[in-house]
């Protein structure tokens, strides 16, 4: 269990807020828990969490040992109770545990922040991550909650009339005292409404495709300009290398009608690395055997990375230019995707040109033709159907769709969710106080992997999309298969030519 903040004064006439002292305490334990807090006056609060009969407890001395003495004991039940004799000190406790409050809570149902299965939006039939925070939170500050549901169905975003609307509207209007909901915190509502500290950070950027240009450098670019050259030689080099095994003369083991001229072994060295049949290509001859097998062998492994490289640039590199403002994006006549996952609650803001992402992000969203709100499946099918349209959303949704990974077009930046309250709330504090407690406990993590299960993560935050480019360290093993074919070719023919019966 967390004790309940209280507030003492002691014989200095100085109060010591019990939110800095206190710390969570098992009431079965049986190790005494001791914290030390020093303060101007070189007082010293020594306090001992001991189980008294299963509900928890507190002894609270002043003083440094041995010299101490105690001045009172904290119980879970009858909260703080002075010892005889010290008249001096004055506790406060008038907000302690909120006495039962009823609070009005604002919500908008998000899944897996918040859930409502049934009719109504009653904590009863409520489940999800905010659902068990506060259930947590109103046994640990004793108050009790409803839910209550904008009318306006929005999170909060100024009008054209400088009111706000949706949940903040809310706060600011004293309609509710709590907002429980995947609320990001801004600027501009930090403004009129007050924060708790936030209980989960997303990621956010734009990003985009653009296959409407063709670059042909792109496909250049996929290697180091130095490892084309490279790969020229290497082919001119093979070219030679073959045509030179058909001048062994091995007529008298395989029947071959005309020699291996230099023209012919360029052509199919080109064409094996192409990846085409050559009909010409006599593979029952040795040379014949070599150059096939090898070429075809280095060749797979080659394009294997080429593709990759290919791959990563069609789908990472950016072809477009850096979105500064929405209105980059919609006077191109591109189709623009909002993706339907937990951070677009808050949907993407429009804002003027020149404006940093995260004042895009924070200013108020104006209705566009064009701009849809789409669930994953949709934009899954929509990808299979039109690959070639322009797609923006989130960069952490689109892992897991078709494997496609986006180049962000913007730095990413954090989006904070936190508990919204009324400006200058006094619950700001003790919810901030038992959410800390429970985040040092590992509660919070533990819920956000019970409603956050492994197989339904959208993305991994190991696997960032980055430009591939391949360089000669990428291709040591190809080219090493490579080397290796030509050369065993080579003693093939000697071998053959030397043990070999003629026919």
């Amino acid at each position: 269990m967390w004790l309940s903040p209280s507030q003492i004064q002691t014989n200095h006439k100085k109060k010591y807020d019990m939110l800095d002292i206190l710390q969570p305490f098992d009431a079965n334990a049986t190790e005494r828990s001791t914290k030390w807090i020093n303060n101007d006056d070189l007082d010293v609060f020594v306090m001992y969490a001991i189980p008294i009969n299963g509900t928890g407890g507190l002894t609270l001395q002043e003083g440094f040992p041995p010299l101490t003495r105690q001045l009172g004991c904290w119980d879970a039940e009858q909260g703080f109770l002075t010892d005889p004799g010290i008249g001096d000190i004055e506790v406060s406790q008038s907000f302690t545990a909120l006495n039962g409050a009823h609070l009005l809570v604002a919500h908008l149902p998000w899944p897996p922040f918040i859930i409502f299965s049934g009719a109504g939006h009653t904590s009863a039939n409520a489940s999800g991550f905010l659902p068990d925070l506060l259930e947590i939170l109103s046994v640990a500050l004793n108050f009790t909650f409803e839910y209550v549901h904008p009318n306006d169905c929005e999170w909060g975003g100024m009008d054209d009339n400088g009111s706000w609307n949706g949940i903040v509207g809310m706060l600011q209007d004293g309609i509710c005292q709590l907002a429980a909901a995947p609320l990001s915190i801004t600027t501009e509502r930090a403004k009129v409404i007050d924060f708790g500290n936030p209980f989960f950070l997303d990621e956010l950027s734009l990003f985009g495709y653009d296959h409407k240009t063709i670059n042909i450098s792109g496909y250049l670019s996929i290697f180091h300009p130095i490892l084309w050259v490279a790969l020229g030689v290497l082919i001119a080099i093979l070219a030679s290398y073959f045509h030179g095994l058909s001048r062994f003369h091995l007529e008298e083991f395989h029947s071959v009608p005309h020699m291996f001229s230099l023209g012919n072994a360029l052509g199919v060295v080109l064409i094996c690395f192409l990846q085409r049949q050559y009909p010409k290509l006599q593979i029952l001859t040795v040379y014949g055997r070599a150059l096939y097998l090898t070429t075809c062998l280095s060749t797979f492994m080659f394009f294997v990375f080429f593709c990759a490289g290919l791959t990563s640039h069609m789908t990472v590199h950016t072809n477009g230019n850096q979105i500064s403002s929405l209105d980059d994006i919609l006077e191109q006549e591109m189709q623009m995707i909002i993706l339907g996952t937990t951070s677009e609650a808050e949907r993407l803001k429009h804002a003027q040109p020149g404006s940093t992402l995260q004042k895009i992000y924070e200013q108020t969203m104006v209705n566009r033709p064009g701009t849809q709100l789409k669930s994953i499946q949709e934009v899954h099918q929509l990808l299979e159907s039109d690959p070639m349209n322009v797609y923006f959303g989130l960069k952490t949704s689109l892992h897991g769709l078709t494997g496609i990974k986006a180049h962000p077009l913007t730095k990413p930046f954090s989006v904070p969710f936190a508990f919204g309250f009324e400006k200058n709330s006094k619950l700001v504090r003790w919810f901030d106080y038992h959410m800390m407690k429970m985040s040092e406990s590992g509660l919070i993590d533990s819920l956000l992997h019970k409603w956050w299960p492994k197989e339904h993560h959208l993305y991994d935050e190991e696997e960032v999309a980055e430009l591939i480019s391949l360089d000669f360290a990428h291709l040591v093993f190809p080219f090493g298969v490579l080397t290796l074919g030509a050369l065993s070719s080579f003693f093939v023919i000697v071998i053959e030519r030397k043990w070999g019966d003629p026919k």
